[in-house]
């Protein structure tokens, strides 16, 4: 009877293991999921040297730019609120982006230079 119980007691616990690891894999893998970032609007400097484009990788919609060669993006802003369009200055190395402090109903137009300051 003893060791029935013992079999039993230890089934049990690796069924609960059991489900227990495979709910972990699966929150690691819908955490995986989210973390995916997105990157849209690009537009060329006037010098076609770089892009600048939007995205998410910080986890808030920012303003980034990478040379035409590839590499890893420099991000240039780093704002509370999301960046939802982007645009070179034809003559000059200036940014202009939209946004809207804290909220969608106050968009407003804002300057950054091309090196992020």
């Amino acid at each position: 009877m003893k060791r029935t119980l013992l079999l039993i007691t230890l089934i049990i616990c690796t069924m609960v293991t059991s489900a227990q690891d495979s709910s972990d894999e699966l929150a690691r893998k819908i955490e995986g999921m989210a973390k995916v970032g997105a990157c849209y609007s690009p537009t060329f400097s006037p010098d076609d040297s770089e892009i600048i484009f939007i995205s998410n990788i910080s986890g808030l919609p920012q303003l980034w730019k990478i040379p035409v060669e590839g590499g890893w993006p420099m991000q240039l802003t780093g704002l509370n609120d999301p960046v939802f369009s982007s645009e070179w200055s034809p003559t000059e190395n200036k940014i202009a982006f939209q946004l809207s402090p804290g909220g969608w109903m106050n968009s407003q137009i804002f300057m950054v230079n091309g090196d992020g300051t």
